[in-house]
């Protein structure tokens, strides 16, 4: 595999997030030419971090109804 090419998806990864062994074990599919595995391993890390934005989103319902109800509450109280 080119060098700026291995760069290349170092930094990528790195950015997307990806721990340094899973950084490692997608370029050695890569240059075993085990190409659908290094996706099945990408598949994998955004399956992890849809399932971390699912999270945030719950989270942030529960503040929203939270700062709704008193809110409301403070209206009705007058």
């Amino acid at each position: 595999m080119a060098v700026e090419k291995k760069n290349f998806f170092q930094e990528t990864l790195k950015d997307a997030g990806c721990a340094q062994n899973t950084i490692a074990e997608f370029l050695l599919f890569q240059a075993e030419g085990r190409e659908q595995e290094g996706i099945q391993l990408l598949l994998q890390h955004r399956q992890h971090l849809l399932a971390d934005v699912h999270r945030a989103q719950k989270r942030i319902d529960i503040l929203d109804y939270l700062i709704y109800t008193m809110k409301k509450s403070k209206k009705e109280q007058g």
